[in-house]
């Protein structure tokens, strides 16, 4: 917080506005398009981007107009987007499925966003990218072990933002998740289908 004691070098007004650029204009890159995936979706509307996407399974046309988005293949998705932000389960076909030949396709200005499960990215050549400069950043709210060890370097890049995974974690989702949870035990109770069933 500024005081009246703060010295000017101390508030970081100019470090980073030349570093820095606006949505607008950009194409953003979401990969999944579950549940979550749909509403990053929804809110990306309001930015002025191009969305593109790539799922394992296409979407139907009539969801694709609705979201106003674009299906690419992997290697086009990769190679378009400005901004990839993952939302992805961890399953054994998509442990690593972003790894060095992928990081390789992206631009050198590109981003990288995973708020999913760490192992989907391939945290060696991740930090090898960034490193390198093959990608310009990454931001990150799950790592291979959470929490990361204190000597990971991927807690030390000046191109890396990190945030400890605990933004589900508030009193208004627990008391969601708590009601979906009695509502599925009662179902099951009455022999019925439980809401929200995962398949693996």
């Amino acid at each position: 917080m500024l005081n009246a004691s703060t010295k000017l070098g101390e508030w970081e007004s100019w470090k980073y506005r030349h570093e820095s650029f606006e949505l607008s204009g950009k194409t953003i890159g979401v990969f999944g398009t579950g549940a979550i995936g749909k509403e990053v979706i929804k809110k990306l509307s309001s930015f002025n981007v191009n969305v593109i996407y790539y799922n394992i399974h296409r979407l139907k046309g009539s969801e694709e107009r609705e979201l106003n988005i674009s299906y690419h293949d992997m290697e086009d998705f990769l190679e378009l987007s400005d901004i990839i932000t993952i939302h992805i389960p961890l399953l054994e076909d998509t442990r690593g499925i972003i790894g060095k030949k992928e990081l390789s396709l992206m631009k050198d200005s590109a981003f990288i966003i995973n708020t999913a499960r760490g192992p989907i990215v391939d945290e060696e050549a991740l930090i090898w990218a960034l490193e390198n400069k093959q990608i310009a950043g990454a931001a990150l709210d799950v790592f291979d072990q959470n929490p990361p060890d204190k000597s990971s370097p991927l807690l030390d890049m000046p191109n890396v933002i990190t945030t400890p995974h605990i933004a589900g974690a508030t009193i208004d989702a627990y008391k969601k998740i708590f009601a979906i949870c009695v509502e599925n035990m009662m179902r099951s109770e009455q022999g019925q289908k439980p809401d929200f069933i995962v398949n693996l």
